[in-house]
């Protein structure tokens, strides 16, 4: 059942990434303003951690994304069958667009 819930943030996560590639602008996040947030801005001003890694606002929500999605993996057990697949499908489209649509969107 954990796995239902990180597959639900991981698709939330994604709707993060979304948000600060596609529109900052229209978002919660406008006041921060694009050069800050949006990839496409911050790969130039950002130093790599540790030689290795960015910690922009886009890679911090990829990483999270890519936790939720491995947390989810781990904790799988089946519980419906082959309906999981389609009770996962309907979580990550749940939580995307709940944070995609409802909560990170102000036009």
């Amino acid at each position: 059942m954990l796995s239902y819930l990180f597959i639900f943030l991981a698709g939330a996560s994604n709707a993060f990434m979304d948000t600060f590639l596609f529109r900052v602008d229209r978002s919660v996040f406008k006041h921060i303003g694009a050069e800050k947030l949006s990839p496409m801005y911050t790969w130039q001003t950002y130093k790599n951690f540790l030689g290795i890694v960015r910690l922009d606002a886009w890679h911090l929500a990829k990483y999270c994304w890519l936790g939720f999605t491995l947390l989810a993996v781990y904790f799988y057990e089946p519980f419906l069958g082959f309906w999981d697949i389609i009770v996962m499908s309907l979580c990550w489209h749940i939580g995307f667009t709940i944070f995609w649509d409802k909560i990170l969107y102000r036009p």
